[in-house]
């Protein structure tokens, strides 16, 4: 199992996370975390790929010729996805 320890959340994040969220979170294993990432579309998951490789919106906008806010809005709803894969039942 992969555990996320505390220091490696975002604090930078614009959407809060509550408490029972990053509990669950806690226990994720690599293997759902990888399928969940692997079910979204391919422009959301370049776009958390590269804000895990700690690229700022600019960058990433840049290396995908794209506008800042696209970048944003596309990372806020891969972030949504993600958290929905993650809550379903294993």
């Amino acid at each position: 199992m992969l555990e996320i320890p505390d220091d490696a959340i975002d604090t930078r994040a614009s959407e809060p996370w509550d408490g029972a969220a990053l509990e669950q979170l806690r226990y994720v294993t690599a293997s759902e975390l990888t399928r969940a990432i692997a079910s979204l579309p391919i422009e959301f998951r370049f776009v958390v790929y590269l804000d895990v490789e700690g690229f700022t919106e600019v960058e990433t906008a840049d290396i995908l010729r794209c506008a800042p806010g696209t970048v944003k809005s596309r990372l806020s709803r891969a972030k949504t996805r993600l958290r929905a894969a993650l809550k379903e039942p294993r």
